[in-house]
């Protein structure tokens, strides 16, 4: 789906390019089309693999992980039980953004700047970190922590009532991932990006301003509808790409205590 990042950074960043008439999201397109054609779309392929790939894998393994330990312990304390999804997807989220930030904000810069080679970035980085220290490669942590803390947090509470509601009409496993990992995918997409756009905008244009006066700044000079700028193609990124993580972890996860004799992997 790295057209649709594409889409979205431009979106987020040059909003300085117009054309009357035309909405953000055709200029956007336009802009790309006209000055790299069509491969244009996918620049930053195997960069965004570097990236995606090492994050998933951090991820659920650690979710997992911590969710099986929490479900084990969760007997003496039947209370807590619902908020396990919540409460773990949010530490293996803080775990990923802690190791990944770097690689994200290096992503990032490169969907923005236009024209340049990864070689080329590689260089302003490394001179960048001589210059500034390697905290300059966590420019951007925070709201990349609440955007995605969050996410984790309210995807998996929607994602665990929508998965129970489609099991109940008796919908094969496939199907219940579909449904609740698309539907919850979308819907929380849609609720954190303000923290997206602050964090692009702190990634590329290394700004210093706070989170809470990145927004209020952003609201006042473009309006609420700035605060959800690239939330289109982050939404209809999101809807399939959601849905097959989730057919494809349930489906691991299923096959493996299958092996172990604990469940059914019919689909």
């Amino acid at each position: 789906m790295v057209p649709c990042e594409t889409i979205k950074v431009q979106l987020q960043i040059f909003q300085k390019v117009k054309v009357k008439g035309e909405s953000p999201l055709a200029n956007s397109l336009r802009f790309i089309y006209r000055n790299e054609g069509i491969l244009g779309f996918w620049r930053g392929y195997f960069v965004s693999l570097s990236c995606s790939i090492p994050s998933c894998a951090i991820y659920y393994s650690s979710f997992e992980t911590l969710r099986r330990m929490a479900y084990a312990k969760s007997a003496s304390h039947p209370k807590l039980t619902p908020f396990i999804p919540a409460i773990t997807s949010s530490l293996a989220q803080l775990l990923t953004c802690l190791v990944m930030s770097p690689v994200d904000r290096f992503r990032t810069q490169y969907w923005a700047a236009r024209g340049k080679k990864v070689s080329e970035l590689l260089h302003e980085t490394a001179a960048q970190v001589q210059r500034e220290g390697v905290q300059t490669l966590y420019h951007g942590l925070k709201p990349l922590l609440i955007r995605d803390i969050a996410f984790s947090s309210i995807y998996w509470s929607i994602y665990e009532q929508l998965r129970t509601s489609a099991q109940s009409l008796g919908l094969s496993p496939v199907l219940q991932n579909l449904i609740a990992g698309s539907v919850g995918g979308m819907a929380t997409t849609a609720v954190i990006t303000p923290f997206d756009v602050v964090k692009t905008r702190q990634q590329v244009l290394e700004t210093r301003e706070s989170i809470w006066c990145t927004l209020k700044m952003i609201a006042s000079q473009e309006g609420v509808r700035g605060l959800f700028r690239g939330m289109t193609p982050r939404v209809i990124q999101t809807a399939p790409t959601m849905s097959i993580m989730m057919i494809v972890y349930d489906g691991i996860n299923r096959f493996i205590l299958h092996k172990q004799g604990h469940v059914d992997v019919s689909l």
